[in-house]
């Protein structure tokens, strides 16, 4: 049976930066992958980046560097 895990989710705004997102993490081999926007969030764009929440900083400083706006950053069990 499935066993939900916690996970970092990041939201985005447009599906362009969701894409971005994904490109940018395989090119510096980042973890995570893209998925439905869980129910609990609300966001403009239907995806987000889900990944293992000991990624966060390492996320959050490459989309600084490469400039991918987000609406929200969470950590939930999905």
């Amino acid at each position: 049976m499935y066993q939900p895990a916690l996970h970092l989710i990041i939201a985005f705004g447009e599906t362009t930066a969701a894409l971005k997102m994904e490109a940018c993490c395989q090119q510096e081999e980042l973890p995570g992958r893209l998925i439905p926007l869980p129910q609990q969030i609300r966001a403009g764009c239907g995806l987000a980046w889900a990944a293992g929440p000991e990624a966060e900083t390492a996320l959050t400083e490459m989309m600084e560097r490469q400039q991918i706006s987000t609406q929200g950053i969470y950590t939930l069990y999905y």
